[in-house]
């Protein structure tokens, strides 16, 4: 059903426009990339509304960024986490060829 055009709501309370816009004109937030506006100037007025949450949305995607990066460097050194909430392992590629023996000596430990 291609011809029904798909509609989404301005993150503006006081959107001049009832806040009801065709999804593919609508702006977001670069920031947090959570919140849409139907044009610049709804984002613009709601800014002041949206700024306290847009932090908080930024700082957790640039957390979970963090983290699939470091699950991807993990995974592509072909290291191991055993017991991830006993041994909790910030690493890159080049830190994962001791991980094997930091590993060992723990379950030595454990």
């Amino acid at each position: 059903v291609k011809s029904i055009k798909k509609m989404g709501y301005c993150n503006n309370d006081k959107c001049p426009l009832g806040g009801k816009v065709e999804r593919s004109k609508m702006v977001y937030c670069t920031r947090c990339s959570v919140a849409y506006y139907c044009s610049r100037d709804c984002q613009e007025a709601a800014w002041s509304d949206h700024r306290e949450d847009c932090k908080e949305r930024a700082e957790e995607n640039a957390k979970f960024e963090q983290e699939m990066w470091i699950r991807d460097q993990i995974q592509c050194s072909g290291a191991f986490v055993i017991r991830g909430d006993f041994v909790s392992v910030l690493a890159t590629a080049t830190i994962c060829i001791c991980l094997y023996y930091i590993i060992a000596v723990f379950h030595r430990l454990w």
